[in-house]
């Protein structure tokens, strides 16, 4: 923080500086925003809402409502705040490790002996971050993410026994956490492979220029102060809509039951869903975070999901309450695997449009126009489980019951989208992990992940 007040301070006025010394005073020029400890002492969140018999006869019911609701910032970012806004410096200034282990290790420590050898000492007289290194900053506009929610639908009782509902939800989300890379290698400009020029005075430090370098030069601190500078910020947005219908049927004849479909659409900037973190991995420039093809699905996207359930009371004391889940192929990026938007990053750079999966031709030409996020789809989810239950009685205070339970009874291998999304890999679309080692589908509508393959257990409960 203090080389950033520092370039400001010294203000150079080269039209070459001109890009650099703007972003210092977008980050540190206001110093009150940068002490802050908390992202937002005033929160509004109104809600109002309605429901409606429109005949009077207790049967139909029109409802809808309209919400704000707050979420908070990651706790370790308030404890980020609390440093930014004190002179303590946090820096790694050691990091030793092993490249092979036994029986043969090799590496930093090979030799090192736990309780025998003294600790590595790190290098003396550090007081602020090395020349070259990457700094991270809380956004001087952070805020808490929000998000605006509206629903509207229809319940009709058809049948003493059977409901039917249909509800269309809308949420737009806002002042989502992004990571920003806020001092990018400006590779359009100054490297030869993305359509730059050396020749242009901005470029300072060759084909690896960082927006940055131009003004640290004239300023006297020097080029290549920082790599990397990670603002996590609150700048994103998402939508999501969906239609949900679903038909009930309460306990009668012995048995009851429960069906739903849904109809949604999941979108973003960066494909991250509304109000995800993502870390750092998905840091992104300014100038690239908002451009038309940063906008797609997010990777908990899903346009149809069916799922079935029910209880049924057999004769003779059995119970069966099976639950079916059918959903239609989820999203994942196609990435690239190499840096195409030229900001010195290919994490989260994504193939060329006009690539395709099948055949699969991943085109890498550096500057050009990406594919939208979450563009590739990968297989569809299967799932049946059971439950079975039998209850033998003693006398009138004392019952066995016994159970077994049935999961993915037909041992389907649902990878959901956990798999390898990088297009240049040789396990491109391969599953991460095998179909015991699991688990897959975490976050993606079916709450924890689980292992995929078939397993039961077997159990019972004695009452008395």
């Amino acid at each position: 923080m203090n080389v950033l007040r520092q370039l400001i301070a010294a203000n150079p006025t080269s039209p070459a500086a001109a890009d650099g010394l703007a972003r210092a005073k977008l980050l540190a020029g206001d110093v009150d925003a940068l002490t802050r400890t908390t992202a937002d002492w005033k929160e509004f969140q109104p809600r109002i809402g309605f429901a409606w018999d429109p005949v009077g006869t207790g049967k139909h019911v029109i409802r809808g409502g309209y919400g704000i609701a707050r979420d908070q910032v990651f706790q370790n970012l308030t404890l980020f705040s609390i440093q930014q806004s004190n002179p303590t410096l946090y820096q790694t200034v050691i990091d030793l490790s092993n490249s092979t282990g036994p029986p043969s290790p090799s590496g930093d420590l090979a030799t090192f002996r736990f309780g025998v050898d003294p600790l590595p000492a790190p290098a003396p007289g550090l007081t602020d971050l090395a020349f070259g290194g990457r700094g991270r900053i809380n956004d001087p506009g952070m805020t808490d993410p929000w998000a605006q929610q509206a629903s509207i639908g229809w319940a009709w009782q058809f049948n003493p026994n059977y409901a039917f509902s249909a509800d269309y939800y809308h949420v737009l989300g806002t002042h989502e956490p992004r990571v920003l890379n806020d001092n990018p290698r400006i590779s359009s400009i100054c490297n030869p492979a993305f359509g730059g020029n050396l020749a242009d005075p901005r470029c300072v430090s060759g084909s690896t220029t960082r927006l940055l370098d131009a003004a640290f030069a004239a300023a006297g601190i020097g080029a290549g102060r920082f790599a990397e500078i990670r603002d996590v910020s609150t700048t994103n947005r998402s939508l999501f809509d969906s239609v949900n219908f679903q038909l009930r049927k309460r306990m009668s004849h012995n048995f009851m039951m429960q069906a739903s479909y849904v109809l949604s659409w999941s979108r973003s900037w960066g494909g991250r869903p509304t109000a995800s973190y993502g870390g750092t991995a998905q840091a992104i420039s300014r100038e690239q975070e908002f451009k038309p093809e940063e906008f797609g699905y997010t990777n908990n996207d899903g346009r149809h999901r069916f799922v079935i359930s029910g209880v049924f009371n057999l004769p003779w004391g059995f119970d069966l309450a099976p639950i079916l889940q059918a959903a239609s192929a989820p999203p994942i990026n196609f990435l690239a695997g190499t840096d195409i938007d030229g900001d010195g990053r290919s994490t989260i750079d994504r193939v060329c449009v006009g690539s395709t999966v099948q055949p699969l031709n991943a085109i890498t030409t550096k500057g050009c126009q990406q594919v939208a996020p979450n563009s590739v789809r990968v297989d569809p989810f299967f799932q049946l489980d059971l439950a079975a239950a039998k209850r033998f009685k003693f006398g009138e205070k004392a019952s066995l019951r016994l159970f077994w339970e049935f999961h993915n009874l037909t041992n389907r291998f649902n990878k959901c989208n956990a798999v390898q999304d990088n297009a240049t890999s040789g396990s491109f679309l391969k599953p991460l992990q095998g179909p015991i080692s699991g688990p897959y589908c975490a976050g993606s509508g079916f709450g924890p992940g689980f292992a995929s393959p078939y397993r039961s257990q077997f159990g019972f409960r004695f009452e008395f």
